[in-house]
């Protein structure tokens, strides 16, 4: 199934993960160097925090936090707004795209489920509170059987391919949301280039 995949920065060299931490902690380096002095002034130990930097988002949730999840999700596990989850930035970015609705997935075996995106809405306002990813409605019970059942969860692709799937499906457009890699890729470059991203330093 084909991805959307518009870049601002060449993915032809993506790096390995091993490649891409050493990247971060080289870059991590050379913004502590440019802001050792100023940190050196100011708050109490007691303040003091670590970056955290990860892969999960490059930049370091300390002064560049990802975005917070527009709703709770159940896919497959709950994952709740303002708490943790073990999505990558760049997934949070694509699950806040994703709409209810119907959709196929296919899976690794090359085989395709049904995918039912059902959405729970505040009474009042109309804003999605909760997606839920199940599977194909049952028209005699009106109720939804397992998508990510112990059978099939072996064979579900990664969350960023199902969000892909998911999306390119209704039709978002998501070349705007940058990848990891390219993260990666801005934040190793040199200081002084109008597109490097800085990431965040420990007190």
């Amino acid at each position: 199934m084909r991805e959307k995949n518009e870049q601002t920065v060449p993915e032809s060299a993506e790096p390995t993960m091993k490649e891409l931490m050493a990247m971060l902690l080289e870059s991590r380096k050379v913004d502590q160097d440019l802001n050792r002095q100023s940190l050196k002034q100011s708050k109490p130990p007691s303040n003091k925090r670590a970056p955290e930097i990860s892969v999960f988002n490059p930049q370091g949730q300390k002064d560049y936090p990802m975005p917070d999840l527009a709703f709770d999700v159940l896919a497959p596990w709950p994952m709740m707004k303002g708490r943790y989850h073990p999505l990558t930035i760049e997934e949070v970015r694509l699950m806040n795209m994703v709409k209810p609705g119907d959709v196929i997935i296919e899976l690794t075996d090359d085989t395709t489920v049904h995918c039912s995106i059902i959405a729970t809405k505040n009474m009042t306002s109309g804003k999605i509170e909760r997606i839920a990813f199940m599977g194909a409605r049952d028209p005699d019970t009106n109720g939804y059987s397992t998508l990510f059942s112990k059978e099939r969860r072996h064979l579900m692709p990664s969350m960023l391919k199902f969000l892909k799937q998911v999306l390119d499906q209704q039709g978002a457009d998501y070349s705007g949301v940058p990848t990891i890699a390219q993260i990666a890729q801005r934040i190793a470059l040199p200081v002084d280039h109008p597109e490097h991203l800085p990431v965040s330093v420990g007190e």
